[in-house]
C-alpha cells in the first residue's frame, strides 16, 4: 500500500512529515506570521500527544476515537481554547483529505466546540469624542494619532491591517469605504481636526 501514490504525487503518510508539508503550504498560501505560529504550535502539540497516546503514525489510520482522546486532554481549558485546538487540527485533516492522503477526515462527524455568541458593542458618540479629544495637542504626533484613529473608526480595519496594509487590501473585495465616525458625530472631517 505504501507504493501507491496519492493525488499529489507523494508517498509519505507519516503524521509529522505531513504536518511539515501542511505548514509549508500555509506559508506558500500567504497565511500571516501569527497564523503560522499558531498552526505550528497546535500541530506540533498534536504530534506530541499522538506519540504519548500511541496514535498511529500513518494518518490514514487515525480514527475519531484518537481525536476524542486528543481533544479530551483539553476539557479543563476555556471554550475558546478548545475550539481553536479543534479547528486547527481539523483544518489539517481536511487538507489531508483534499490532497488524497486520507479518504475521510477523522473530524468529519465530530462536532465543534460551541462558542457563545459575542456581540462587539460599537463606540457611542461620546466615546468617539473622548478618543478624539485624547489626540489633540496641536503637534504632528497628535494629528497622526487622530488620523490613525479616524482611519480605524471609518474603515473598520484592524490595527494589524493598518500596520501590514497587504492584509487589509486582500480583505477588501470589492473595496468598501465606511464613514461611520463622521456620520456618528455629524461633523465634517475638517471640523474633527479642530475639536
Amino acid at each position: 500500500m505504501l507504493g501507491r501514490r496519492n493525488g499529489n504525487g507523494h508517498h509519505e503518510r507519516n503524521l509529522a512529515s505531513l504536518i511539515d508539508l501542511y505548514l509549508v503550504r500555509c506559508e506558500v498560501e500567504g497565511k500571516s506570521p501569527n497564523t503560522l505560529k499558531a498552526y505550528t504550535w497546535a500541530l506540533r502539540r498534536f504530534v506530541e500527544i499522538a506519540r504519548e497516546e500511541g496514535l498511529p503514525e500513518d494518518v490514514a489510520q487515525i480514527t475519531p476515537a484518537h481525536i476524542y482522546s486528543y481533544l479530551g486532554r483539553f476539557a479543563h481549558l476555556s471554550l475558546e481554547t478548545r475550539h481553536r485546538y479543534h479547528r486547527e487540527v481539523s483544518c489539517f485533516f481536511n487538507w489531508l483529505q483534499r490532497m488524497g492522503y486520507i479518504t475521510q477526515s477523522p473530524f468529519a462527524n465530530i462536532k465543534k466546540v460551541r462558542l457563545p455568541l459575542k456581540i462587539v458593542q460599537p463606540f457611542s458618540p461620546d466615546d468617539v469624542l473622548q478618543l478624539l479629544a485624547c489626540c489633540y495637542n496641536g503637534d504632528a504626533v497628535s494629528l497622526r494619532d487622530r488620523a490613525i484613529l479616524l482611519l480605524l473608526l471609518d474603515t473598520g480595519i484592524r490595527v494589524g491591517e493598518l500596520v501590514f496594509p497587504s492584509q487589509f487590501i486582500t480583505r477588501l473585495s470589492p473595496p468598501k469605504v465606511y464613514r461611520r465616525s463622521t456620520e456618528i458625530l455629524n461633523l465634517a472631517p475638517d471640523q474633527l481636526l479642530h475639536r
